[in-house]
């Protein structure tokens, strides 16, 4: 329990003897929350936002008959005070059931909608008792409700009783979240009360029979409302029929309860139900897109002549849910209504609720750029409504993490979704059914999943794209495909025993690094009018040429120069360049793009219009200390002159050895570490530490494949300092069988070497350590800073 929670119970005790009002508490089995779910990573924001969120997640657990403390841990600051007037009488009487909140700070008690939304964050923080409490509650009114009918109440206080102001208020698509929610609530915990608790059976048929032949006034299968609101979209002012986000939950309730029907051995009726998921879906792309206006109709309502009509416009929650519940196509039509929301959410930014959809929406159609953005734009806005920690936590482990479980069969599946800003994340202590595991993604093309405790599990590690292969502990395995929501995935499964590690990588080439200079500090910006945007074209919307939408980029307007250091270190600068499509109506407008190195000009468009073709930009930078990019004004005045540098990237010349994938390794002792030490600690020589490299002992040997593709090769090598001044080795690197390096003897804390070879046309590259002719004792070595060069 919280602090003090025993003592406040006891005087809550003796105050109802003394007033006559004698109530017997039953004894509790659920403490207060407590969650050693930790996060680290290469983003300082993402970390510290999720240490934030999950302390703040935790501080909202009403598990405890102290409420004054669960006040305070979400900021009340009167003493004694800031207790909700409607509820505060009934903390004498009863006591509180296990619950968190769910629901705006000044209101003790939780909403189906919040809480439907909080619950995957709820188990990941170990709040598991408190979510089946809740649920449980939904359905059994829902069970009983003589005023709606198999309707849930939409809220409930601390105490377990509807809420005193709106309890009986309706939003369509929440019955049938619930269902959803439930049944992922069983894939975390694999606990079979979820599938098998008389009161959730119940309210699971009669969503489906009974709710149904109440919802459904045009018996075309579509739950429909005409009381209160068929959305989760709180706008009275049209009233809606049929809504996409009601639609959306309505299909994902008939995949989850045959999917419950399944786990129970009902396999006739599972089948039943299926086919019935599968109706819904083709009725949905039969009759829910407009070919007219090339977008999914988001909602239908009665006209003024009571004919059905269906909304192409923006509808926030209408619109979001239908991919989000992954009832659209799932290829072009899905993808062009992805970047319809997102833009639509930048020219109308939406309430902090709603928005904490987009992260999960945009992550599991691995759209990990516009993910992020709105995971940032939700983590910044350290909002205090419930929802908003709950889903930085969520929107972690299961969206960027791609975290998904299978308790039930001892199975969990991963993939990275990454961006530049996270360049690696480590989640210690995710819990599924009994197991307790570590997750880690660097970049997204290497997996590491350690099973702290718990029964062997069957790990699924997937990643985007096509491989034939994918290297598992350093062994090449066959990779098996198929689609992830409509993206095209390659993955392995690996069992994983109690206490060990796997490592799964992306085999293949290394992919070009880059930055995109909107990530950037540039020196100087300039520009005649307004500022110099970044991500956003001038007006601040999203950047768009010709058609197509970019999330990275500059804008700025004519006559503008843009002016960043490179210090010689990259090796090309691209971008898509012309005049943003906000102009086409207003008037005339001429842009000149030119790209300058050390002041000589790498690059000029000419005289680009409205309608002019995209531009694409490739310019060699090696050795470039000053890039600027300039916009001129055509010579005809700098009136709508909008210029657009899309996408605009800058790429390294040399990729990191350590992110790459040997096709064999041989160690004398432990394993081949990349980026530490052997023994798993940063890697140090004569006490400077490197963030990149390889550790190994002697005697070992690593091969990569080259390909032709690099023309040099470059590393610091030594002694780790872990070791002080033992050990001995050689280093040695050989190019297609022939010795090109030989460091001599080495020894611990001795001068590190310098690698430098060439690799012009070669195909195969061996770096190898020996022992220096002694034994192997102490022998870790270093290949720090370990990089290829095209």
């Amino acid at each position: 329990m919280l602090p003090n929670a025993k003592k406040a119970k006891s005087l809550l005790m003796l105050f109802s003897l003394s007033a006559g009002l004698f109530t017997s508490f039953p004894s509790k089995s659920v403490e207060a929350a407590s969650s050693n779910l930790t996060l680290t990573s290469g983003s300082k924001l993402l970390q510290d936002s999720f240490e934030w969120a999950k302390n703040r997640a935790l501080g909202m657990d009403v598990t405890t008959d102290n409420i004054q403390a669960v006040r305070e841990s979400i900021g009340c600051m009167q003493a004694g005070g800031c207790e909700d007037p409607r509820v505060k009488d009934k903390y004498a009487v009863k006591p509180l059931i296990p619950a968190y909140w769910g629901s705006y700070t000044n209101r003790e008690a939780f909403c189906d909608r919040d809480i439907a939304h909080q619950s995957a964050a709820g188990h990941l923080l170990n709040m598991d008792e408190q979510t089946f409490s809740m649920l449980r509650t939904f359905a059994k009114g829902a069970n009983n409700n003589p005023a709606n009918p198999y309707w849930p109440k939409w809220s409930y206080d601390f105490m377990g009783d509807p809420y005193y102001m709106d309890s009986d208020w309706r939003e369509l698509p929440v019955p049938f979240e619930i269902v959803q929610k439930a049944y992922e609530q069983y894939l975390w915990t694999g606990d079979t009360k979820w599938i098998n608790d008389p009161e959730l059976l119940t309210y699971y048929e009669n969503i489906h029979t009974n709710f149904m032949n109440l919802q459904d006034e045009d018996h075309n299968g579509v739950a429909d409302e005409t009381k209160q609101l068929a959305t989760y979209w709180e706008d009275v002012n049209l009233k809606l029929f049929e809504a996409g986000d009601s639609i959306g939950s309505q299909y994902q309730a008939l995949v989850s309860y045959a999917k419950i029907l399944e786990a129970r051995g009902d396999m006739a009726n599972a089948a039943v139900y299926e086919q019935k998921a599968a109706a819904l879906r083709n009725y949905f792309e039969a009759n829910w897109y407009s070919d007219a206006d090339g977008r999914y109709i988001r909602a239908f309502h009665y006209d003024a002549n009571h004919n059905k009509v269906g909304l192409t416009s923006w509808g926030h929650e209408n619109s979001i849910f239908m991919p989000l519940k992954l009832i659209t196509d799932q290829g072009p039509k899905t993808a062009e209504y992805l970047n319809f929301i997102h833009q639509s959410v930048v020219q109308q930014p939406l309430g902090i609720e709603a928005t904490t959809y987009l992260p999960e929406l945009f992550y599991m159609h691995g759209e990990n750029d516009k993910a992020w953005q709105w995971h940032v734009n939700v983590m910044n806005s350290r909002n205090t409504y419930p929802e908003v920690s709950f889903m930085i936590v969520s929107n972690t482990i299961n969206g960027l993490m791609g975290v998904r479980p299978d308790a039930p069969n001892h199975t969990v599946y991963t993939v990275p979704r990454l961006v530049n800003d996270v360049p690696w994340v480590q989640a210690d202590h995710v819990r599924i059914g009994g197991n307790d595991l570590t997750v880690r993604h660097d970049g997204n093309n290497k997996t590491t999943l350690k099973n702290n405790a718990g029964e062997s599990m069957t790990w699924e590690a997937q990643f985007y794209g096509n491989y034939n292969e994918l290297i598992v502990n350093g062994n090449r395995v066959p990779a098996s495909h198929k689609d992830l929501n409509g993206k095209a995935i390659s993955y392995v499964s690996v069992p994983v025993q109690s206490g060990s590690e796997a490592i799964v990588k992306v085999p293949g080439v290394i992919s070009n690094f880059s930055d995109y200079v909107s990530d950037l500090n540039w020196v100087s910006a300039t520009t005649d009018s307004g500022v110099v945007q970044k991500d956003k074209n001038y007006g601040g919307n999203l950047i768009k040429l010709n058609g197509k939408t970019y999330t990275k980029g500059i804008s700025a307007h004519a006559k503008s120069q843009v002016v960043y250091n490179l210090n010689g270190q990259y090796q090309s600068f691209t971008a898509e360049v012309g005049i943003d499509d906000d102009v086409q109506d207003q008037g005339p407008s001429t842009v000149v793009f030119q790209v300058y190195g050390d002041g000589v000009k790498l690059f000029d468009s000419g005289v680009m219009t409205p309608t002019s073709p995209t531009q694409l930009v490739n310019v060699s930078v090696a050795n470039v200390n000053e890039l600027k990019l300039v916009a001129t004004d055509g010579g005809d005045g700098i009136n709508s002159d909008h210029a657009d540098w899309a996408d605009a990237k800058l790429i390294y010349p040399w990729h990191y050895v350590s992110d790459g994938y040997p096709i064999s390794t041989t160690v004398g002792y432990r394993t081949v570490a990349d980026d530490k030490s052997v023994d798993q600690h940063p890697l140090k020589l004569q006490g400077t530490t490197y963030g990149k490299g390889l550790g190994t002992h002697a005697n070992s040997e690593i091969v990569y494949e080259l390909n032709g593709q690099y023309k040099r090769f470059t590393s610091i090598v030594g002694v780790d300092d872990e070791v002080g001044p033992y050990g001995t080795v050689v280093f040695q690197v050989f190019v297609d069988g022939v010795k090109q390096y030989d460091s001599g003897l080495m020894v611990g804390g001795g001068s590190p070497g310098k690698v430098d070879v060439d690799l012009s046309g070669a195909s195969q590259l061996k770096l190898v350590v020996t022992d220096g002719g002694d034994n192997m004792t102490n022998d870790h070595a270093d290949w720090a800073e370990v990089k290829l060069y095209r």
